[in-house]
């Protein structure tokens, strides 16, 4: 006789003792843990399987199809019919598998060309909703009043030149003849000098004017810093040696506001656009925490 039938001929039962024993298992704190990281790694295991679907799950759906529609026609200028659609959803997934591909490999990692175009792409996206503003005269005419030097026009000199040409004979040579004509043109001596092809005379030429021609030269210094007078000096540009007179000075002029309000509203629209714009980006700089480190780990 076994030992259960000769405990159930005694009358004694032993399922309490081993329900007390399961009772006492799961009090214990290790088979708490125990079951809680099972479900934890359980859960897990599936979130990774939805996720792993999901990439590799492409939808093509009505909305794409009217996006992709939408798009060949702003290329195109027309609709695209059924069998155009088709290749165009084709050609939409080879490149959505290309791209999948691509990130799943990390080639979008550390690449800089790929983190310009992001950058971009947000400073695109958010470009038009900086600032929404069509300002009021009055604040325009305040800007306005407030930067005259961004609607003012340059001085504006006149002025006659006699060139020495450097290459006839040296520098030095050219230098000499140059000072030998200043001589003769105080004395009232008429002096022709060597060929220039813009002339001898300029009217009301602004500096960005004058170096265009002269370049930035110790000539157009001479001219800008000087009042309407005789000759001067021997002076040098890239060309050769020069005396100048100049014989007219205008100076800087803002010009009327009526006259350059288009300038003012794109001046005003564009530092509005620029102050929005830190101000959301120092908005989200505020998220992050930056570490300055003097060593690299």
């Amino acid at each position: 006789m076994n030992s259960v039938s000769l405990t159930r001929e005694r009358g004694i039962d032993s399922r309490p003792a081993r329900v007390s024993r399961w009772h006492k298992i799961a009090r214990e704190p290790l088979v708490h843990f125990a079951l809680i990281g099972a479900a934890i790694f359980a859960g897990a295991h599936l979130a990774d399987d939805w996720q792993r679907q999901q990439q590799m799950t492409i939808v093509v759906d009505a909305g794409l199809r009217g996006r992709l529609a939408s798009l060949y026609r702003t290329q195109f200028g027309v609709a695209p019919t059924a069998q155009q659609l088709e290749i165009v959803v084709d050609d939409y997934i080879d490149d959505e598998v290309l791209y999948r591909e691509a990130l799943r490999l990390g080639l979008g990692d550390d690449d800089e060309i790929v983190r310009r175009r992001l950058i971009q792409k947000l400073e695109f996206l958010q470009r038009d909703s900086a600032i929404n503003v069509d300002p009021a005269e009055p604040d325009l005419r305040a800007y306005y009043d407030a930067h005259p030097e961004l609607f003012s026009t340059g001085a504006r000199v006149s002025f006659s030149q006699r060139y020495f040409n450097a290459d006839r004979g040296g520098d030095a040579q050219a230098q000499a003849r140059a000072l030998t004509a200043r001589t003769q043109l105080l004395a009232g001596e008429p002096v022709d000098g060597d060929d220039f092809d813009s002339g001898y005379d300029f009217a009301a030429l602004t500096r960005p004017q004058a170096e265009r021609l002269f370049g930035a030269s110790a000539l157009v210094d001479a001219v800008f810093s000087s009042q309407a007078g005789d000759w001067s000096e021997p002076v040098r540009s890239g060309l050769g040696w020069h005396v100048v007179k100049t014989t007219a000075v205008e100076p800087p002029r803002v010009l009327p506001f009526e006259e350059v309000l288009p300038d003012v509203r794109g001046a005003y629209l564009h530092e509005a656009t620029s102050r929005a714009r830190r101000t959301r980006f120092d908005g989200l700089r505020a998220h992050y925490h930056i570490e300055s480190r003097k060593t690299a780990e």
